[in-house]
């Protein structure tokens, strides 16, 4: 406690100011009542609102980008978009947000998904380009150009 004539800092206990000597009153602190928030309220901002970091924006990043890396997969443009919703998706889960962090987990499961068909549908088609005697998509898609010009 401080001494109400010269502030400076005493003992609880002292009666008298060891520096100027002044009497010192009892001092009662005065509580105010508060709402206090239940600790599962309490638990629950910390670990939502005052979460730190891009997580929250990385898990929804993530989700989009592996939905949208899943879908196109199918047409062999997916692996472009996969593997940054994979890598968004992986940083998102760091979130202490639970939906977000489900957005997460979903949208890394859409990318590693968008990615496998992604590869395989990418190996078909040049399986079926070889077979057809194209050396690259490009070569493929110049000679139908031509074809359909003609």
């Amino acid at each position: 406690m401080y001494c109400d004539k010269c502030g400076k800092l005493i003992d609880n206990d002292a009666k008298f100011c060891p520096y100027c000597g002044a009497e010192i009153e009892s001092q009662e602190l005065e509580v105010q009542e508060t709402e206090a928030l239940e600790a599962e309220e309490v638990e629950d901002f910390n670990e939502t609102q005052g979460e730190r970091g891009p997580w929250k924006a990385f898990a929804t990043i993530g989700y989009i980008l592996g939905l949208l890396g899943f879908i196109l997969s199918f047409i062999t443009i997916g692996l472009e978009i996969a593997i940054p919703g994979l890598v968004f998706s992986i940083l998102g889960k760091k979130t202490k947000d639970e939906e977000k962090y489900e957005k997460a987990r979903k949208g890394f499961g859409f990318a590693l998904a968008g990615i496998i068909i992604g590869f395989i549908a990418s190996v078909i088609l040049g399986i079926v380009l070889g077979i057809l005697g194209f050396d690259s998509i490009y070569e493929f898609v110049e000679y139908y150009i031509e074809q359909f010009m003609e």
